[in-house]
């Protein structure tokens, strides 16, 4: 899919899952998110299961924004069908532009057209939950802490 931002050149979204295109994600993955924790913190059990996927904003030949989306049961609405979104990240220099939003956007559109996804959610970093929130997240919890990473709040997107 092509994207046409007012402000910026044509941007190429793409679903990424060879071994080669999933580690470049975990490398960016790894400088945006966990720049001081170790490697391990960049790489997700999940990575490599047959029912997740990752999708990524290019931008001039450039990874700018990405995110997986990871088969996991909502624990608010454990009957629904749901992907957590986790990972998601846009470069310094790309943030407050618009990357992350058209990347909810098309998420979105994708979850509306699948039978198969009832609920995106997620586990915001505190300085990431209005983002959320203005791409139409309710938060489902009160804040909480992942050791090492920071405190958080879960948020989900019913897609039906």
């Amino acid at each position: 899919m092509i994207l046409n931002l007012t402000q910026y050149q044509t941007k190429e979204i793409k679903k990424i899952n060879s071994v080669k295109d999933v580690t470049a994600l975990r490398t960016i993955r790894k400088n945006v998110l966990y720049e001081r924790l170790p490697n391990f913190y960049a790489i997700y059990d999940e990575d490599f299961d047959k029912e997740t996927k990752h999708y990524i904003i290019i931008y001039k030949k450039k990874i700018v924004t990405g995110a997986s989306l990871i088969k996991k049961p909502y624990s608010l609405k454990n009957n629904l069908k749901s992907y957590q979104i986790r990972g998601m990240f846009t470069q310094k220099l790309f943030r407050k532009l618009g990357f992350g939003s058209h990347l909810i956007k098309y998420l979105l559109c994708l979850a509306k057209k699948d039978d198969n996804l009832d609920i995106l959610w997620c586990n915001s970093r505190r300085n990431a939950v209005d983002f959320y929130i203005n791409n139409g997240f309710i938060k489902s919890t009160g804040f909480f802490l992942i050791k090492k990473i920071g405190i958080h709040n879960q948020l989900f997107l019913d897609c039906r």
